[in-house]
């Protein structure tokens, strides 16, 4: 949906993308955490930057987007998430 309001829009100057977020340390995951104080560090060990990500890291992929900086960019789905969705499509190190 992103590509395509992107394609139709870009004649009249408009920019269309998107963000996916991955876990992000917000009021939602409070019930979780409160259940366990090692909520967050467990969740954060999943992604390979390791830790959760913040409000700020969405809001600042945001920003950029809609900054002077991104003009040539349209018809993105910016990944927000420390590299989670990416851990298993590469080719595992050998020690």
């Amino acid at each position: 949906m992103t590509a395509n309001f992107a394609i139709d829009l870009a004649e009249k100057g408009i920019r269309v993308n998107a963000i996916s977020p991955g876990f992000i340390e917000t009021p939602i995951f409070e019930q979780k955490a409160s259940e366990d104080p090692n909520f967050f560090d467990k969740l954060g060990s999943l992604v390979p930057l390791k830790r959760m990500g913040m409000p700020e890291d969405i809001a600042n992929a945001a920003t950029f987007l809609c900054s002077d900086e991104a003009s040539y960019i349209t018809g993105v789905d910016l990944i927000v998430d420390g590299g989670y969705v990416h851990q298993g499509l590469l080719p595992m190190k050998k020690n």
